[in-house]
């Protein structure tokens, strides 16, 4: 069980030397990979300048966790008939990485199949703006909808470790979709502009005998 969660988040980790590496291709920095307890994050200082490099940036992480679900089930028919509990670890490994690439895929942004749909929605309209706002509001939707898909599954099953798992992730998903849309808006609307452009000029005068 240590070995396969050390292991799990070695997969979790390649997923995202996918994104950075992809990134570093392009000519992109990134100064860290960070993980946590839904995932890992590459941070990439620079936004992507165009729709296609935005599409292969976010579809090599999930193309990543796929080959490694690949990899682990060529292995495990390798090897099954061999050792039980190490045909049952690399098992598992193939399972979870197939679940990751999967999961990644959906078009929840800011999942990776989110900013890919981004990326299309982008090369369709032209315009970087609009595409994240629908590409956000798609976010929303799927994280209000694994919240309430959640607050089923405790209902009616009474399982209320998936149905809690799923309304952390759906929140997750909520969360980072409501900031990167406010932070998109707001860059939108305030880029190009000056103080100037915000500066009262006309202002309300009193003479000095007033009390």
């Amino acid at each position: 069980g240590f070995v396969g969660s050390v292991l799990l988040f070695v997969c979790v980790l390649i997923h995202e030397f996918g994104h950075s590496f992809e990134a570093i291709r392009r000519g992109l920095k990134v100064p860290r990979i960070t993980l946590f307890l839904l995932g890992g994050v590459s941070e990439i200082e620079e936004e992507s300048r165009n729709a296609s490099e935005e599409f292969w940036i976010s579809f090599v992480g999930p193309a990543t966790s796929l080959l490694l679900a690949l990899f682990f089930y060529l292995l495990y028919y390798s090897l099954r008939s061999l050792n039980p509990q190490i045909s049952a670890l690399v098992q598992y490994l193939g399972l979870v990485n197939l679940f990751i690439g999967l999961f990644n895929l959906l078009p929840a942004f800011p999942l990776d199949g989110g900013r890919a749909l981004r990326a299309l929605l982008w090369r369709t309209t032209g315009s970087e703006v609009r595409a994240t706002a629908i590409a956000g509001r798609t976010g929303l939707a799927f994280g209000a909808a694994f919240i309430g898909f959640g607050i089923v599954i405790m209902v009616v099953t009474d399982d209320l470790i998936i149905g809690a798992w799923l309304g952390i992730v759906g929140w997750f998903i909520l969360s980072a979709a409501s900031t990167v849309l406010k932070h998109r808006t707001a860059e939108a609307r305030l880029s190009g502009r000056q103080v100037r452009d915000a500066m009262r000029e006309n202002f309300p005068t009193v003479e000095p005998g007033v009390s």
